[in-house]
């Protein structure tokens, strides 16, 4: 394993805290973690390039939003009934 410090821009947590940039090793099998430390990112969830994270995310952000209009559409069309609890439930 090369222990040479890069600098990414992890998109995990993009949604929330937005693209984190940090320094950080690369592992044979991709991710990226600091030296020494608790914070593993996997291959696909961090990038070299700042557009390249940023598109990412940019990605995410679209796809979550899509996401929630589906899910308000079904919550409108919910018809909230009063049913008989089974047998032996309750």
């Amino acid at each position: 394993m090369n222990e040479e410090l890069v600098t990414g821009y992890v998109t995990k947590y993009a949604l929330t805290k937005g693209v984190l940039m940090m320094k950080g090793v690369v592992s044979e099998s991709g991710a990226l973690h600091k030296p020494r430390g608790w914070l593993y990112i996997g291959r696909g969830d961090w990038f070299t390039n700042k557009e390249d994270a940023l598109r990412k995310a940019e990605k995410m952000r679209v796809a979550k939003i899509a996401s929630l209009k589906k899910q308000i559409s079904r919550l409108q069309g919910l018809e909230i009934k009063v049913i008989e609890a089974p047998e032996g439930v309750a």
